[in-house]
C-alpha cells in the first residue's frame, strides 16, 4: 500500500500518513486565503487567485518569474531529465517548465509550496465516475493558471502515469 511505503521511506514510525482528502485540500486553500500573502513578494493571494486564476503564485505555462534557488532543478523535457539552476538564476518565462518542489518562494504561501501549478496532485476525494476513483487537485505546469487554478479538480485513472501528476501526503 502506498501510505505504508511512504511511511517507511520517510521514517515516520510514530505518524499516520495518507493522501490528502479533498476537504483537507480545501481547508489548506482556506488557510492560504486567510494568510493572504505570497512569501517572496507579498502578492495578495485572495479568493480569485485560488479559484479563478492562480498564475501569480503558481508554476504555470503562462507564469513568468526567476528561480534563484541554486538547490532547485528544472526540466525542459517533461521530467525526463533535470538541470540545476545556475548561479545567476533561471528565468522561467512563458514556457512549460517543471520545477522541483520548493524551487522558489514565489510559489509559497505560509510555508506551503507548489499547491498552485507545477503538478496536479492525487487526493482521496471521490469522483462520480467509477473508473476514476481519485480527484487530482491544484494546477499543471504545462497549462494556464486560469485553466487549472489551485482549487481545480480533475479526474483520471490512477493506473496512468504522467509527468504532471504528483501527490501531497497528509501527516497526523
Amino acid at each position: 500500500e502506498l501510505s505504508e511505503r511512504l511511511k517507511e521511506g520517510l521514517n515516520l514510525e510514530d505518524k499516520e500518513i495518507s493522501l490528502m482528502f479533498g476537504i483537507q485540500w480545501d481547508l489548506v486553500l482556506k488557510y492560504i486565503e486567510t494568510k493572504g500573502e505570497n512569501a517572496e513578494d507579498g502578492t495578495l493571494i485572495d479568493e480569485t487567485a485560488i479559484k479563478s486564476d492562480s498564475t501569480k503564485w503558481g508554476n504555470y505555462a503562462n507564469a513568468t518569474f526567476k528561480v534563484t534557488n541554486t538547490n532547485a532543478k528544472y526540466s525542459e523535457n517533461n521530467g525526463a531529465s533535470y538541470d540545476p539552476v545556475p548561479a545567476e538564476g533561471y528565468p522561467k518565462t512563458n514556457l512549460a517548465r517543471l520545477l522541483t518542489t520548493g524551487a522558489t518562494e514565489r510559489n509559497s504561501v505560509a510555508g506551503i509550496y507548489d499547491i498552485a501549478g507545477n503538478v496536479n496532485e492525487w487526493t482521496l476525494e471521490k469522483t462520480t465516475i467509477s473508473g476514476y476513483p481519485c480527484s487530482g487537485r491544484g494546477g499543471v505546469y504545462n497549462y494556464l493558471g486560469s485553466n487549472y487554478p489551485a482549487s481545480g479538480r480533475s479526474i483520471d485513472t490512477t493506473s496512468n502515469s504522467y509527468d504532471f501528476i504528483g501527490f501531497r501526503p497528509a501527516l497526523y
